[in-house]
């Protein structure tokens, strides 16, 4: 269907009756609706589908005109021109929608990097609690405090959205201090009310221990809210220990050594467990979810867990499962 047009431009063949293909001579009129039918979905889709798979589309057609014309010129030699014509309508399609993708990242990179500290400021970031219970009695024992912003511009965006952006840019400090204080002042007021507390664990990461004393910048905001330090656990995952192994085993102890309980967060999700295990003692180890899933499909998942808890059992170490969705699995795990 290109090379129709193409050839309209360049006016060769003046007689435009039949369209003379790879597969032979058709109606020109196939190509032309073929063409306006891939146009017609393409821009009746391109608002639902943020453009997506409207660029997907103009170059699958543009791939399908090229080896029209490819094939044209090898076996008729009379179009080689739309060959180039189709190979720059390709080219220039693919290259429009890496730059727009590129331009939209770097666009809200640069907005989530510009307002982290007006979103800590104003209550843009807010914390939800996830509880954790006892499998036995299913009472809440513990809270891990998770980050959630609600932006008044971009709109609900999940951690997927902005963690990486803010470690990438050495940032993420400010965002895991911020969900610090506001755990700390939600236990100062369930203290002040006589409320019955639980503790509360909040995730770090890589960067909180390469751009500041995060283990000093902690203890000094939980005592500085008269709150026990027994009342605040750490999470770190087994990529961030992995890095700098003997840094991380300092600070780990350190914290420790301060009354704060450090956490393995998703266990078992590396190729390294079992090592970081043996060479950290922690206070509790989170078991990936993936763990979970694996409950009710196979014999072999359930064995594994088990073991496991065991393990962790025989080395004083207490267990979390995540991902708990269905009654067989608590059942399993009680």
């Amino acid at each position: 269907c290109t090379a129709f047009f193409s050839d309209i431009v360049f006016g060769f063949d003046a007689d435009y009756r039949f369209y003379r293909g790879p597969l032979g001579y058709v109606p020109f009129v196939i190509p032309v609706l073929y063409l306006a039918m891939i146009l017609w979905i393409t821009f009746r889709n391109y608002n639902r589908y943020n453009g997506r798979y409207s660029r997907l589309l103009l170059s699958a057609c543009a791939v399908f005109c090229l080896l029209s014309a490819m094939l044209d010129a090898l076996y008729g030699g009379v179009r080689l021109h739309d060959a180039i014509i189709i190979s720059s309508i390709f080219f220039f399609t693919f290259l429009q929608s890496y730059s727009q993708k590129q331009r939209e990242a770097e666009k809200k990179r640069k907005y989530l990097l510009e307002n982290i500290d007006r979103a800590t400021a104003e209550g843009w970031i807010q914390v939800y609690y996830q509880p954790i219970v006892y499998s036995d009695s299913r009472k809440i024992c513990d809270e891990e405090a998770l980050a959630r912003w609600i932006d008044p511009v971009e709109g609900f965006l999940s951690p997927a959205d902005f963690i990486s952006e803010l470690e990438d840019a050495r940032l993420i400090y400010k965002l895991d201090l911020y969900v610090l204080e506001q755990v700390l002042k939600k236990i100062r007021s369930r203290m002040n009310a006589k409320e019955e507390i639980v503790p509360q664990s909040i995730n770090l990461s890589r960067s909180d221990f390469e751009t500041c004393d995060i283990v000093e910048e902690i203890r000094k905001r939980v005592d500085d809210a008269g709150v026990e330090r027994n009342m605040i656990s750490v999470e770190i995952t087994e990529g961030i220990i992995g890095e700098n192994f003997d840094y991380m085993k300092e600070q780990i102890s350190r914290f420790q050594d301060l009354g704060f309980k450090v956490w393995m967060d998703d266990f078992g999700s590396g190729y390294s467990s079992l090592n970081v295990l043996h060479s950290i003692s922690f206070d509790l180890i989170k078991f990936d979810q993936s763990f979970t899933k694996k409950l009710l499909e196979e014999e072999r998942g359930r064995i594994i867990l088990k073991d496991m808890m065991k393990m962790a059992e025989s080395l004083h170490v207490d267990t979390i499962c995540e991902g708990v969705e269905t009654k067989e699995q608590a059942l399993f795990l009680r």
